[in-house]
């Protein structure tokens, strides 16, 4: 018994797949340029922090190093606020209060019942945010010089408390702390800081290795660069490429 089927089955042609190899070259070759753009641009990134002056903790050098416009300056010292700010007695360089409200919601959750698919109704309870009250000191010294907040990159909040403000009612406090010691970057013009990042409670070697970024973005890249170059040729193959089965001279076959 013989089995026959109707479905074209496609066939790859000589012609197609030298063209294809000249498809997977010129991606080849684009992506190598890319690849490499994205390495060196990693790489410059990364040799300003190898390359930065490094200040330990020492206030007439970083003084000198904002008079003298230093350029890459990695300093490690301590941040203390100024101006301390207060919400119900809980203080900090920053401080905020959040308002939350426990709120009923009801969705519709579909089940199967026999052969049908029924629904009921489900009641939740959430604690949603209402409003947020909020408060940041103004100035902040770092290894004896003194930098504005909207200057100084301020740590992130901590959790403080939660307390009850009534029926289905919360506040939530949070801030940051009024000192800290740890490693900032910054590139020092104009006798100030510019583009600073601060890493608490890290020593300048361990704040030039979170500092810097890894080559992960060139792999990403090389993975998504070869399954569209894949995926491109095996469309390429499958397509009805008439045009190359034509004569090259342009004129039909004769016997």
């Amino acid at each position: 018994m013989s089995y026959y089927y109707n479905h074209h089955q496609p066939e790859v042609t000589f012609r197609e797949v030298i063209v294809s190899i000249v498809i997977i070259c010129v991606l080849t070759i684009i992506g190598l340029n890319i690849s490499n753009r994205i390495h060196n641009h990693i790489v410059d990134g990364n040799n300003k922090y190898e390359t930065a002056v490094q200040i330990d903790n020492n206030e007439e050098q970083f003084g000198y190093a904002l008079k003298t416009n230093f350029g890459d300056a990695l300093v490690y010292g301590h941040l203390d606020v100024v101006d301390e700010v207060n919400i119900d007695d809980v203080r900090g360089m920053y401080v905020s209060r959040e308002l939350e409200k426990y709120t009923r919601h009801t969705r519709t959750v579909s089940y199967k019942c026999g052969k049908q698919t029924c629904h009921r109704t489900e009641v939740y309870w959430t604690w949603d945010h209402v409003k947020t009250d909020a408060t940041k000191s103004g100035w902040v010294t770092f290894c004896g010089q003194r930098f504005s907040t909207y200057v100084f990159p301020i740590p992130g909040t901590n959790y403080v408390k939660t307390v009850s403000a009534g029926h289905h009612l919360r506040h939530v406090y949070r801030r940051v702390y009024s000192h800290y010691i740890g490693t900032l970057y910054s590139f020092v013009d104009k006798h100030t800081i510019n583009n600073p990042e601060f890493k608490p409670n890290v020593s300048i070697d361990s704040a030039v290795e979170t500092f810097k970024t890894g080559f992960w973005p060139k792999y990403m890249f090389w993975v998504i660069w070869i399954i569209l170059s894949v995926v491109g040729v095996v469309y390429f193959c499958y397509a009805e490429n008439a045009w190359l089965n034509e004569p090259f001279s342009g004129n039909d076959d004769d016997d």
